[in-house]
């Protein structure tokens, strides 16, 4: 059984997966389980606004909007639109998930919705993960100083090894 626990965090993009193959080649399968990361944006469900009367004597609602009314008879409340969004981010990791367990690790999913940076902390102390492997940018100095970067606050956040690869940009 698998001692040892690498949290890889990914964003869906095939530059955030290049680091699944480097994990793969330098942990050994008999000594670390994997756990890929998801994480998306918060979900709201999509509800009409409540109606309106047309006056005090007729008691008639108005929606201001047909869309009002469609989400009023047919409403996504927020816990469906957050099944739906974890389906599809579980989905998402599938691909990297096979492939890994191919290779012999076992291999979690997990998925969060919030801040990327904070939410890759959480999971890391929760679950008292080992290393976290992930891709970074390469910023220039004003990028950093305007957008900072998820790598660097997981970096300042956590007393445990963080695995940078900064892979290939995408050729568009």
């Amino acid at each position: 059984m698998p001692v040892k626990t690498a949290l890889i965090p990914l964003d869906g993009t095939r530059f955030s997966s290049q680091i699944v193959p480097q994990v793969a080649r330098l942990y050994s399968p008999t000594e670390y389980k994997l756990m890929l990361l998801r994480v998306g944006a918060p979900v709201n469900g999509l509800v009409g606004q409540p109606p309106r009367p047309v006056s005090l004597d007729v008691p008639v609602p108005l929606y201001q909007r047909d869309s009002d009314l469609a989400f009023a008879r047919h409403p996504i409340y927020a816990t469906q639109a957050e099944a739906s969004a974890v389906a599809d981010l579980e989905t998402s990791l599938l691909r990297e998930k096979k492939a890994l367990e191919q290779r012999g690790f076992a291999v979690e999913i997990e998925v969060r919705f919030g801040d990327p940076a904070e939410e890759i902390i959480n999971v890391a102390r929760a679950y008292h993960v080992d290393v976290v492997a992930m891709a970074t940018h390469e910023r220039n100095l004003l990028e950093h100083f305007l957008v900072g970067s998820v790598a660097e606050h997981v970096l300042h956040q956590l007393h445990i090894p963080v695995l940078l690869l900064h892979p290939q940009q995408e050729q568009s």
